[in-house]
């Protein structure tokens, strides 16, 4: 899934039903017998049943972070447009309330021994709706959903020119789905008037001027590539033709038209569109986690054609839904509400609980007290109590005798939720090789600095062909294994987390010290050697294995792996291991005797590698380059702080200066390093790393964030994954060389063969043992291999370190809903439908006692559930 910056204050998970959110219109406009035919009671739930008596209101309100900017499945994949997608438009399967994958759209399906072959049975009668209600229509016949929609589907998603999001997602899975999305590609070049750099082309076009001479030696390096229009090697490559394209390919002149009409594409409809066929690239028994994403979703082809691809899904009016909703009302990615009402026209209406969702967009001024002002005023369903609304805690919490707790809140409206977190992990991710000609990009017509105005490092000096000195210095560096992990474990987690609350469990709840999280993936089969079926205890066995002494029967050697790896503490790389407000004296003592450790290590390294590269050393400071998640100034002091602290960490000393943006958490009595110039050599005399922030007048807003780290616009920085399908390879493709965020991490492959060379010196060994674990079918050795690969990524390339969860942990809330009916998984879009939520009407609450009693039958019910799934 596309990775997403998000402010953790400002989040909310539906599955946990504490969205806050009011009404403007100032009326219920429900469709009228939004509930008929609708059940209150379900076979075997008897604390449930007990509620059928309690009347359950129409409309539920919320608040969103962010509104969708498109409705066009075929080509978004960003979370805000999925997130109500998923409640307009049905997609094959679904996922139940306990994690376990039902047929939707599918009545059933079969498959082959080995999983690469998925036959799916298409539900009849399903109808295409307009926005208005009114059944879509041609010739004055009523469409139903066939299969040819997820052929038409698939086809628009994989057309280069459409520019989808997600096109990666079906390649991966789909068998000719990345021959045609690439022969679209070349055919787009050949349209726009691209070339192709051939040997012949090349001998033909040599130029005499000196200037020209060098830029066509540059070419020469990619013949046999395609170049665009505009790119500076286009005046010396051909025009391209269809052999080109055919060559590229790796397939006859003469399949070519195959190609191009979609038929060499595993996906297949029955004539009579009742049966849908997928032929996968190999053994996939997780595809259908894979089914529950946007590009997997049907298209109306004739609807779509008449709209096109521009145009499709970008108001009320230009997409068709098949869904437990229509949209009523919207106006846009930037407008402030977003309206769904029942779609009286649903195949499964009976089973949709709410006549109506209103949603308004989070305002810039939201508060710690928002969400309570909105309950109390009478204008909100509920609202998730923050510890930093004082006011708020007190009341709903503590209470005024300050004997309430987190588990057992003072409020007798008031209940404690834990969350299993949204399965996006978000990290800190380093950039090993940078472009040195980058140095700062272009975000929305504005220069975006990555360097402070620190003219003593003279970080702006460029060589004779305009690389950054500096830059070029920490590419160097960073391909030394010890300044990596200087770096990484010196990241200060206890300052970090300070913006997360006020009291040690806010500011430790949401940390995880894996990539891939807790409770995401299940193992099937039976496995002594590991603790749980949770794929993370195969990380933990990893561990032992690689670091321990490979006993994984020692409960020792599990409670020091838990101590690593697990959730809600500081652990992984780190060398602080307790909160700011915990450390004492002797504590700080022993981190700063680690520290050093790495420090000696690095500076070794850095000792060694300048011997032999006398001509070209490595110079002190290097400079690492970190844009944060600040948002606003008092965010931003947090940021500051961490960058100060994570400084005089790692060598010992502050950063010298006495300016507030070095100075920042700097105590009085603080050791302070010299000036660079008068720096001598060891541990708090001076500086191997120095990590540089923005200033705080170069904030960068959500939008400018995305595209800095997008293209390489900085070397560290915070970044997230969510997964794509339920199986360990969706996280861990990800820092693979050439995997989907190599960009971010520098690990793409490199025309330079010793830089290429460099970069499998850090992520080689890591990527051969994710490509052995891909090719492994048995689930308890698959999990086995790719929790080695896990343990070798984050204690051995040390470019990446998990950080935190969202939704994870636990919180206390209040809501007018009822809870457990909502999907409860980490993957996929159905955690974010509301076709499962009910809401009491006439203010009514449940009480502490009937949530208790209907979580402990909601547990005991999951387990006899996902039994069904094995």
């Amino acid at each position: 899934m596309k990775n997403t910056k998000r402010s953790i204050l400002c989040l909310s998970v539906l599955s946990a039903l504490i969205l806050t959110g009011c009404n403007k219109s100032g009326k219920d406009l429900a469709p009228a017998g939004w509930d008929d035919g609708v059940v209150w009671t379900s076979a075997g739930e008897t604390e449930y049943n007990k509620l059928s008596d309690l009347k359950r209101g129409s409309t539920y309100r919320a608040y969103e972070t962010y509104l969708p900017s498109s409705f066009n499945t075929a080509v978004t994949m960003q979370q805000a447009d999925g997130q109500i997608i998923t409640n307009l438009v049905d997609g094959l399967v679904d996922v139940n309330r306990y994690g376990r994958i039902i047929p939707d759209l599918a009545e059933s399906w079969t498959t082959n021994e080995d999983s690469s072959q998925f036959v799916f049975k298409i539900r009849d009668g399903v109808v295409w709706s307009r926005n208005d209600g009114n059944p879509y229509t041609i010739n004055g016949e009523t469409v139903y959903v066939k299969a040819q929609d997820w052929v038409k589907a698939l086809k628009e998603n994989l057309t280069y020119a459409n520019g989808s999001d997600s096109s990666y997602l079906p390649m991966m899975f789909i068998e000719g789905a990345e021959e045609y999305y690439y022969y679209t590609y070349y055919n787009y070049m050949k349209a726009i008037g691209g070339g192709v750099l051939t040997a012949e082309s090349l001998a033909s076009s040599k130029p005499t001027d000196a200037a020209a001479l060098e830029t066509w030696t540059t070419c020469s390096a990619y013949s046999g590539k395609m170049v665009n229009p505009n790119h500076k090697c286009r005046p010396y490559a051909r025009d391209i033709t269809d052999s080109d394209v055919a060559g590229l390919l790796g397939v006859n002149e003469s399949e070519l038209t195959d190609v191009s009409n979609f038929t060499r594409v595993g996906v297949k409809a029955s004539a009579d569109g009742k049966t849908l066929t997928f032929d996968l690239n190999g053994s996939m028994p997780y595809f259908l986690s894979a089914l529950t994403y946007t590009p997997f979703l049907p298209l109306q082809a004739e609807f779509y054609d008449s709209v096109g691809t521009e145009m499709y899904g970008t108001s009320r009016d230009t997409f068709l839904s098949n869904g437990a909703f229509l949209l009523t009302y919207y106006t846009g990615s930037t407008g402030t509400q977003l309206v769904l009402s029942k779609n009286m026209n649903y195949w499964d209406k009976e089973n949709v609980k709410l006549g109506r969702v209103e949603l308004y967009a989070l305002s810039q001024d939201t508060t710690a007290s928002t969400g309570r002002d909105g309950f109390e005023s009478g204008t909100v369903d509920g609202f998730t109590v923050n510890t930093l609304d004082t006011t708020g805690w007190k009341k709903y919490v503590t209470g005024s005798d300050d004997t309430g707790t987190r588990e057992n809140p003072a409020n007798p409206d008031a209940y404690s939720n834990e969350g299993i977190g949204d399965g996006s992990t978000f990290g800190f991710a380093l950039n090993i090789e940078r472009d040195p000609q980058q140095t700062s990009v272009t975000v929305d017509g504005s220069i975006f600095s990555n360097y402070p105005e620190d003219k003593s490092l003279n970080l702006e000096a460029t060589d004779s062909d305009g690389n950054n000195i500096a830059l070029m210095n920490t590419n160097k560096a960073l391909k030394l294994k010890s300044v990596r992990k200087l770096l990484m474990s010196s990241l200060d987690y206890p300052t970090y987390t300070l913006s997360y609350g006020n009291n040690v469990y806010d500011q430790t709840k949401y940390l995880v010290n894996t990539y891939t999280p807790h409770d995401f993936y299940i193992v099937s089969g039976d496995n002594d050697r590991v603790d749980s079926g949770d794929y993370n205890s195969y990380i933990k066995g990893a561990y032992i294995d690689k670091f321990l002494d490979g006993d994984r029967t020692s409960s020792a050697n599990w409670a020091a792996a838990d101590k690593k790896l697990g959730y809600s503490h500081f652990g992984g790389i780190g060398i602080a291991t307790k909160a700011v407000s915990e450390q004492t004296a002797a504590d700080k003592a022993a981190y700063e005797a680690e520290y050093k450790k790495l420090y000696d290590e690095a500076a070794a390294e850095i000792a060694q590698y300048n011997s032999e590269h006398a001509s070209s050393p490595i110079t002190l400071p290097i400079i690492v380059e970190y844009t944060g998640l600040a948002y606003n100034s008092d965010s931003d002091d947090f940021d500051r702080a961490f960058v100060n602290q994570t400084n005089a960490d790692m060598n010992g000393c502050w950063v010298p200066g006495d300016n507030a943006e070095v100075s920042y958490g700097r105590e009085s009595n603080a050791n302070v390093c010299p000036a660079v110039a008068d720096q001598t050599s060891g541990y708090g005399n001076k500086e191997l790393v120095r990590l540089v922030k923005n200033t705080r007048t170069n904030i960068p807003t959500s939008d400018e964030y995305a595209k800095l780290t997008q293209y390489a616009g900085t070397s560290l920085f915070v970044t997230g994954w969510g997964p794509d399908y339920s199986d360990p390879l969706t996280y861990a493709n990800t820092v693979t060389k050439d995997g989907d965020l190599c960009d971010y991490f520098g690990v793409c492959s490199n025309s330079d063969p010793v830089i290429n060379d460099q970069i499998d010196s850090v992520i080689g060994k890591y990527t051969k043992l994710v490509e052995t674990a891909s090719g492994i079918t048995n689930q308890v050795e698959r999990a086995e291999a790719f929790a080695e690969a896990e343990v070798e990524l984050l204690y051995s390339t040390y470019i990446m370190r998990p950080l935190y969860m969202r939704g994870q942990g636990l919180s206390v809330s209040v809501s007018r809903t009822v809870p457990y009916r909502v999907a409860n998984v980490s993957y996929g879009l159905s955690p974010y439908k509301y076709k499962s939520v009910e809401k009491l009407a006439d203010g009514k609450m449940l009480s502490q006692e009937q949530r208790k009693a209907l979580k402990a039958e909601y547990d005991r019910l999951r387990v006899e559930d996902l039994a069904k799934a094995n």
